[in-house]
């Protein structure tokens, strides 16, 4: 519910709604859902990497969380 608010008042580039979508893609990974939790991790990445740049530490931490 939280990224589907931010979404739409924040818009997708908005780093509340990249942080959300990592919050929601930890919690889909210790609930046991490794798919919807990737999808999401590599969302949230995708969108660090346009906003913050390859050289953020939240991208940096997106990247190991898809990796991994």
């Amino acid at each position: 519910a939280a990224l589907q608010i931010d979404r739409q008042a924040l818009g997708e580039g908005h780093p509340q709604v990249i942080a959300d979508l990592n919050n929601l893609a930890v919690v889909e990974r210790e609930a046991g859902d490794a798919d919807a939790a990737r999808e999401h991790f590599r969302e949230a990445l995708g969108r660090s990497q346009q906003v913050f740049g390859e050289d953020h530490p939240l991208t940096a931490q997106l990247r190991r969380s898809v990796e991994g």
